[in-house]
């Protein structure tokens, strides 16, 4: 793969993004001219900030900030291209704190070349799909069919649900759009529930849950007990107007899930993965993606 982040090999280029700690991110040693015309006096201590983070004459020693650059440049394009959201960011996540843990340049230099080829080699990794394979399989959604009778196929779901008081117009199960969902676990029937109409002066404008329904001997104390010899449990609860999607390569019984919202300059990406301890979905990432000038996605972890 050629080295695009070579590119921008000195302090005098920006990347292209709308925000300065982004820019600063990616190449903390960027002339400070250059970032104050682009976005103002923010901009410097933005970069102050930044250069905290790293030892002492990172900008001086030229060899080194460009590795620096290139690895921050593709650790953000892998991030922002993985269907694997989770995993990758924790392995980043482990680099960086290597990367961090340095108290001199020499450090620095030693660990750079092995954790850039570490991104090189899974961004060579990465599926290849046609424009169309790829968007049909990035834009999976959660919610499968209507459920057109809710109160006949799911009678015995007891309400209210959590926090329903708080979104809903009512409490009733007619005050409720229910959906099949997109994946499959066995045994288990799931079911996507959001408001129909959103109450008056709600301080959130949805709320989506994601239910399960287990046979009563494999309940506990967590889950909501109906008349039937079966229970239900909510497994996901999140506010908001986004749509949930499912990464279709999840290799676990219950796959990653992830939302997206558009923001002034990009997308905001939230990654929820189910944890067996706690038995239902927790957010596990949330990446703010953006393009370079060259048009290729980056992910920032918040």
């Amino acid at each position: 793969m050629s080295s695009t982040a070579g590119a921008f090999p000195n302090a005098y280029n920006l990347l292209g993004f709308s925000q300065a700690e982004y820019e600063v991110a990616i190449n903390p040693c960027l002339d400070q001219v250059v970032l104050f015309d682009r976005f103002g006096s923010k901009a410097l201590r933005a970069q102050e900030r930044e250069l905290a983070k790293w030892p002492d004459g990172l900008c001086q020693n030229l060899d080194v900030a460009r590795q620096l650059l290139t690895w921050n440049y593709y650790y953000t394009t892998l991030l922002a291209h993985t269907e694997r959201p989770t995993v990758i960011a924790n392995e980043i996540n482990k680099h960086l704190k290597s990367l961090r843990e340095c108290r001199n340049l020499a450090c620095l230099n030693r660990l750079l070349p092995r954790i850039t080829e570490w991104v090189h080699l899974n961004i060579d990794r990465l599926p290849v799909y046609t424009d169309s394979e790829s968007a049909r399989r990035s834009l999976t959604p959660l919610a499968g069919d209507p459920i057109v009778h809710p109160s006949l196929a799911l009678r015995n779901l007891p309400l209210p649900l959590s926090g329903l008081e708080d979104v809903c117009s009512g409490m009733e199960i007619r005050h409720l759009d229910f959906h099949t969902v997109n994946f499959s676990v066995e045994g288990r029937p799931l079911v996507l529930a959001t408001c129909n109409t959103v109450a008056n002066g709600a301080k959130t404008h949805q709320k989506i849950w994601l239910l399960e329904r287990l046979d009563s001997d494999k309940a506990n104390s967590k889950e909501i007990d109906d008349t039937s010899g079966s229970t239900w449990r909510e497994i996901l609860v999140e506010s908001g107007e986004s749509r949930l999607y499912v990464f279709t390569n999840s290799r676990t019984a219950y796959p990653t899930l992830y939302s997206r919202r558009p923001t002034a300059s990009g997308e905001q990406l939230t990654v929820y993965d189910f944890q067996s301890s706690q038995q239902r979905y927790t957010r596990s990432t949330v990446l703010n993606l953006e393009f370079d000038a060259l048009g290729r996605a980056h992910a920032f972890m918040q």
